[in-house]
């Protein structure tokens, strides 16, 4: 014999798949911009010679509940432009040439998922020189921000908040790296 089924019990269950539904079909925030990863101003204590290589690891590019988040192929084109506007290096090598990479791992993005908590990124980052493979600096640098904008907006934004740590991110590392001793050695 079949049971009766209360109707708000019926009504709660289409209501949880329904935003179940439409948060995994892609009505979920807005997504990180790599424009906006690039950062305006980086304060170069002095210009490295010979050219680099950019690699990164440890982004994504999607996730079942829509985060926003940062894939390798954006930050390698937000950390290039970066270090061309900046002049660390003479030029920034396409492939796998070049006499120095450096190497960015992105291996903690914490970001709430429901309310308005600070984001903090944290990214380990290497400088090689590949000529002879030597380990020239690495560190790891975490960023945060608390969501407001720079300009005391008081919406909060969990974009921009990743946005803005990821550019705090890349500036303090390009900053450290311009204050190296890394002459290349006479060929």
């Amino acid at each position: 014999m079949l049971k009766k089924i209360r109707v708000d019990s019926v009504l709660t269950l289409c209501c949880a798949f329904i935003c179940g539904t439409l948060l995994i079909a892609g009505c979920g925030p807005a997504q990180v911009q790599t424009q906006r990863l690039i950062p305006e101003n980086i304060n170069v204590a002095k210009s490295q010679a010979g050219s680099v290589q950019i690699k990164v690891t440890g982004g994504h590019t999607g996730h079942a509940m829509q985060m926003p988040e940062i894939s390798d192929e954006m930050f390698v084109k937000a950390l290039e432009t970066a270090v061309a506007q900046s002049k660390l290096f003479q030029e920034v090598a396409k492939g796998n040439t070049g006499d120095y990479q450096i190497s960015a791992n992105i291996f903690n993005l914490s970001a709430p998922f429901w309310g308005r908590a600070p984001v903090s990124l944290e990214i380990a980052w290497q400088l090689f020189r590949k000529k002879d493979a030597t380990l020239l600096w690495r560190e790891a640098i975490v960023t945060s921000d608390e969501g407001f904008g720079d300009s005391g907006d008081k919406s909060y934004s969990k974009v921009g908040a990743i946005e803005s740590a990821a550019r705090k991110n890349i500036s303090l590392a390009l900053e450290r790296m311009s204050a190296l001793d890394i002459a290349l050695p006479l060929k």
